[in-house]
């Protein structure tokens, strides 16, 4: 009896599955692990960024005495740090699903950290009570941010920390803020990009194996066709994998996929360019994420570091540029009369008729109330033309009375000068300087009706 031979379609048929099965397989590993690696880096990151934003609103000079008597008699330094940290953990928990507590420790030695301030409503650590000690909370007490590479057990549950030094006018930590998210949840996100991850990746190799068993004649045309796709694909993974974790909420614009009975492979074409508009969707939509301040749909602190890091870079004696500083004032005091929720309404409303006159492209939220809006313009008429909008615009919306008070939002600008301004910050502090003065302006008339 004669062995029977294996025909050379079925032969490449054979290879180009066994290829389609390592390519997938590769892919989809190297994948899952930068998926798992990137999913980290964006939770470590937001968590970073709200614990040293919090600290840079904190003063050092004053925590560094702070004691447990001004925790008991509730000093005014105490209740400053309090409801900065208080205010945080409000914003941060409606907008943070991986957001659990903050509060605020001090080094006592080389390996002991206690607690000072604990704005936990339900089951605060009292004052002086030790925490568990992480190598990156040592790091923050060298006055560095760090973030636990593994999980730790305490009395209130299992968690991953952010951390944060405070520092004094002298530069040393007074300090430090820390910010928790529950490792159940670190976990679970984690877990769940691997399962859609190796999901998917099961799903192309059972389909490239299903494909290739069809392929007919012209399976080399059409293989050239798909092999374009796939490198085209290739590309578009290399991008998203940089920039992993979409939202639940996160709706794909969806588009009908070709419908061949005959020809199965035309068909798996369209559903790498489906995928291919997918991914390019979803970079574009996690970019502007990455950037955007959500009370206020301004750009957030990274952005504003980005543009003026290109400043510094690029400035020389014929940059024109006008940095403009906003502060909200008595922003405390409506807190304490009104609560957070109208503290917060006021910071969005402040955003609003600041993006109204001069774009959301050029504003900036930088923490807390402050925010800052970058010019590439120095002409003055022009910026005082702006500035007399934008209290026109304010006035308008006082008139409204959608707030139970009048929102008066002090403002001070400065153009790049280049004999006095070697850098950006220069700008911004000669601004924020003029925002303060007109600021006190508006105290002392307050005072004196």
């Amino acid at each position: 009896m004669k062995k029977r031979k294996i025909s050379p379609v079925t032969l490449i048929i054979i290879v180009v599955a066994a290829f389609m099965v390592l390519i997938n397989g590769s892919v989809g590993a190297f994948f899952t692990i930068k998926s798992v690696n990137d999913m980290k880096a964006l939770v470590q990151g937001k968590m970073l960024d709200l614990a040293s934003s919090a600290a840079l609103m904190l003063n050092g000079d004053e925590l560094k005495d702070l004691t447990e008597e001004d925790c008991i008699n509730k000093t005014q330094k105490y209740l400053d740090a309090y409801e900065t940290l208080d205010s945080f953990k409000t914003s941060s928990t409606r907008n943070n699903a991986e957001f659990a507590y903050i509060y605020l420790l001090r080094q006592v030695d080389e390996q002991t950290f206690v607690f000072i301030i604990d704005v936990d409503p339900d089951e605060p650590a009292p004052y002086g009570y030790e925490t568990i000690y992480t190598e990156a909370l040592a790091e923050a007490g060298r006055g560095t941010p760090a973030f636990d590479n593994v999980s730790y057990v305490d009395d209130w549950g299992t968690y991953y920390s952010a951390y944060a030094p405070v520092m004094t006018s002298d530069n040393k930590v007074a300090a430090i803020v820390a910010c928790d998210c529950n490792a159940s949840w670190y976990t679970k996100e984690i877990v769940s990009n691997v399962s859609s991850i190796a999901i998917i990746t099961i799903i192309s190799t059972i389909l490239s194996i299903a494909l290739a068993l069809i392929i007919n004649t012209r399976l080399r045309r059409k293989f050239e066709i798909l092999l374009k796709d796939t490198n085209e694909l290739q590309s578009d993974v290399d991008s998203l994998i940089k920039e992993i974790k979409m939202p639940d909420e996160f709706v794909l614009e969806e588009e009908p996929l070709p419908n061949s009975k005959d020809d199965k492979i035309i068909e798996l074409r369209g559903r790498v360019r489906l995928m291919q508009k997918e991914i390019r969707q979803y970079l574009e939509y996690t970019k502007s994420l990455a950037y955007l301040d959500p009370l206020t749909g301004m750009g957030n602190r990274a952005s504003y570091i980005e543009r003026l890091n290109e400043f510094n870079a690029s400035m020389n004696d014929d940059s024109a540029l006008t940095v403009i500083v906003f502060d909200i004032n008595g922003l405390k005091s409506i807190n304490d009369t009104y609560g957070h929720d109208v503290g917060d309404k006021s910071i969005i409303e402040a955003g609003s008729r600041i993006q109204n006159v001069f774009g959301s492209k050029v504003s900036y939220r930088i923490g807390g109330d402050e925010m800052v809006v970058i010019l590439q313009n120095n002409n003055e008429e022009y910026i005082n033309e702006l500035l007399s909008r934008f209290d026109a615009n304010l006035k308008v919306f006082n008139d409204r009375n959608e707030l139970p008070f009048k929102l008066a939002i002090a403002k001070g600008y400065a153009i790049f000068d280049p004999n006095a301004d070697k850098t950006f910050n220069d700008i911004f502090n000669r601004a924020d300087g003029i925002m303060y003065r007109n600021k006190n302006d508006y105290y002392d008339l307050e005072e004196s009706k």
